[in-house]
């Protein structure tokens, strides 16, 4: 269907799906603590909570600080009463069928590609999370995303659009449910 973006896909059908537009650091967390009502609402366990407080926190930074910043865009001023990429960098959306949370976080830049993905995973992979002194930061928050969900998903239109996908199993008991991702997809248009 060329159709890569949104995570109804990943979803029982018919399942409700919520969102909040997110520019800015306050906006970032009230949506982690709107997002974490919501999932001790529906009745997940505290340390899913927790994992989706700590990926939702990543992935808001990723879409408000480093997609623009890598991206360097132009951005023009929109006419009036429209919504401008600077005024709405990020699009915050969950969902829950029962057997899962799904996440996702979408951007206006498409700034990552697929050999970013792949690089960050295999330097993450080899180094365990820790710091690079000559590159400090880059892809350690890609390292705590894939540490904390079942399955990660990054959809890409470049130089448009970026959203990433995480999927967090409601259905595993157990005291380690997740110890790092069990799949990764990157899709790009």
């Amino acid at each position: 269907s060329r159709d890569l973006f949104g995570l109804e896909k990943y979803l029982a059908r018919g399942t409700k799906v919520l969102e909040r537009a997110i520019n800015n650091a306050d906006g970032k967390r009230t949506a982690i603590a709107e997002i974490c009502a919501w999932a001790e609402a529906i009745g997940a366990r505290r340390p899913i909570v927790h994992r989706l407080a700590n990926v939702v926190d990543e992935l808001l930074m990723n879409a408000l600080v480093d997609a623009p910043r890598e991206s360097q865009p132009s951005l023009a001023l929109a006419p009036a009463g429209t919504i401008s990429p600077l005024q709405q960098r990020a699009l915050l959306r969950w969902g829950s069928d029962g057997a899962q949370i799904a996440v996702s976080v979408d951007d206006g830049f498409g700034a990552i590609r697929q050999r970013d993905v792949i690089d960050h995973v295999r330097r993450a992979r080899h180094d365990h999370g820790r710091p690079n002194p000559d590159d400090p930061g880059a892809g350690l928050g890609l390292y705590l995303v894939l540490a904390n969900v079942a399955s990660l998903i990054v959809n890409v239109d470049p130089g448009r659009r970026t959203e990433v996908v995480c999927l967090f199993d409601l259905a595993r008991r157990g005291p380690a449910v997740v110890t790092r991702a069990r799949s990764l997809h990157v899709f790009s248009a």
